[in-house]
């Protein structure tokens, strides 16, 4: 069996200001897919991430086990970035090959981590 697309959806409450801070601040650049209920960004050729508005009061970021990696060639200037924005982001010790990583989350508490490639 052989897939031809990855992807990862992320549920938000507030589209709008979610997808700014994907698109501007992780820059992720402009969507591919862009409504007022779906917002689709291209990673790769193979990969897509989603943001999908969801106003289920069951929607809890800060208590969920999903979480995301992205790879980028400084990461500490987006975690100067990020912090200097008031994001929450916080540098970590665990090694990787990089030697170092950062986890953040973006304006609903998602958790995302960054790594160099």
């Amino acid at each position: 069996m052989k897939f031809s697309r990855f992807g990862l959806l992320i549920r938000v409450n507030d589209l709008p200001v979610c997808r700014s801070f994907y698109r501007d601040m992780l820059h992720l650049g402009d969507p591919v897919l862009d409504s007022a209920f779906t917002v689709e960004f291209a990673l790769s050729d193979q990969m897509v991430l989603r943001l999908e508005q969801n106003h289920s009061p069951s929607l809890e970021h800060a208590s969920s086990a999903a979480s995301w990696i992205l790879e980028c060639e400084d990461p500490q200037t987006l975690f100067d970035e990020l912090a200097n924005a008031g994001y929450n982001v916080e540098m970590r010790e665990e090694s990787r090959d990089s030697g170092y990583y950062f986890r953040g989350e973006d304006p609903e508490g998602n958790f995302f981590y960054v790594t160099r490639p």
